[in-house]
């Protein structure tokens, strides 16, 4: 990897822990639910989809969950990473092969969604029943909400990105932010 490359991964590392940090500390009475959250965090991920090759979008995932736990602590890391690499096989999965169906608003819910399931997911296997699957529809509201959030402002992001030429796009993923999605 290149000297370049490098100092990527550490600047997308940094703004991605940096964002969690600031929502940790946002004051959100409005959001009475426990683990329902912005996700801001997520805007780097999103980004990474499209600076990162997919490899190295996911090794970028990865570090961001273990570098998170560092933070938060190691209780929480089995439901951040699997939230977080499913999300990302989602993710990566809409945008990668059919760019030109998806907008990166529907690719963000569609992450978030998969990430909330995922956090289920391990909440049941460790408690052992299903009960906790009634929280699900709360969980998938928040998805939709915090996912077209942060896939608009992704799109306002790499847009502006795209027009400075400071960081090359993937060519092949641009329709995600052009408009030419027929969703």
């Amino acid at each position: 990897m290149s000297s370049h490359k490098i100092a990527l991964f550490a600047i997308l590392l940094a703004l991605a822990l940096g964002l969690h940090q600031v929502e940790r500390l946002l004051p959100l009475p409005i959001l009475p639910y426990p683990g329902v959250k912005l996700g801001l965090g997520n805007l780097v991920t999103l980004v990474s989809l499209f600076i990162l090759s997919p490899r190295e979008a996911g090794i970028f995932v990865v570090l961001r969950a273990l570098l998170t736990s560092f933070i938060t602590g190691f209780s929480g890391l089995i439901f951040s990473l699997t939230g977080a690499l499913l999300a990302f096989g989602v993710m990566c999965s809409l945008s990668y092969l059919w760019p030109q169906y998806f907008s990166l608003a529907v690719v963000s819910i569609a992450g978030a969604t998969a990430h909330n399931l995922g956090q289920i997911l391990v909440a049941s296997s460790l408690i052992g029943n299903f009960a906790i699957f009634y929280y699900l529809p709360v969980l998938m509201v928040s998805a939709l909400l915090s996912g077209l959030a942060i896939g608009l402002t992704a799109i306002l992001l790499l847009k502006a990105l795209h027009r400075s030429g400071v960081i090359p796009l993937h060519q092949r993923l641009l329709p995600l932010l052009m408009g030419n999605s027929k969703l």
